[in-house]
């Protein structure tokens, strides 16, 4: 997480909006994907622990709209600004157990499970993806794509500003349990500008949400 936020032009708003288009839509049933705390899962691999995905914030003020109950990392600037309108019900997610004072959090990183229960009949479905500071999206074991950077501070800025798009239909199998996973890493303290960074100095947070629709016509 950077001190300073960089601000990009808004140039993909208008697109990833078009996503779902509405004559398709309107001829499915419909089920939505949201990152929270009842429906998510986390995994921490150095550790092997498991457990309920926990709201995280940087502080109470951002992002906006922070739940009540989220854990505030306690960072000390605006952050997190992207718009989660389109994806209802997301808030900002880390693992169990992480507090702003909790350290080294260089590195850090956890999976994030959700299981997709799909039924029989045409499919179409799509997720928008935000991570401080990198992602990747894995369906079913198979690789969907990434966003952001742990080695480049300007895709790391970029991923925590905006939606990224990603049609994930060919990666669901109907009739069958779908497993979503998303995988967040944290990136260096450089990022931050410190070394041995507690979260508070250099948080981290995955946000995630769409729909499936199925049933298609």
């Amino acid at each position: 997480m950077r001190q300073a936020q960089i601000v990009f032009a808004a140039v993909m708003v208008g697109s990833v909006l078009m996503a779902a288009p509405e004559a398709r839509a309107a001829r499915c049933t419909k089920y939505r994907i949201a990152s929270d705390t009842t429906t998510t899962s986390a995994y921490d691999p150095s550790t092997g622990a498991s457990g309920p995905a926990q709201n995280v914030c940087l502080n109470a003020s951002s992002p906006a709209g922070c739940p009540a109950g989220a854990t505030l990392y306690g960072y000390p600037g605006p952050g997190w600004p992207v718009n989660l309108g389109t994806i209802p019900g997301a808030h900002w997610i880390w693992g169990p157990g992480i507090s702003g004072g909790t350290s080294p959090a260089e590195g850090d990183s956890f999976s994030f499970y959700q299981y997709l229960n799909v039924p029989v009949g045409g499919i179409y479905a799509y997720l928008f993806v935000s991570a401080d500071d990198y992602a990747e999206i894995w369906i079913n074991g198979a690789y969907v794509g990434s966003v952001g950077s742990t080695v480049d501070v300007y895709q790391a800025s970029y991923a925590q500003t905006w939606l990224s798009y990603f049609y994930i239909a060919p990666y669901l199998y109907a009739g069958y349990t779908n497993v979503l996973e998303v995988v967040g890493v944290n990136g260096p303290g450089s990022f931050a500008g410190c070394t041995d960074c507690s979260y508070r100095q250099n948080p981290a947070g995955v946000v995630f949400g769409g729909e499936v629709y199925y049933g298609c016509t």
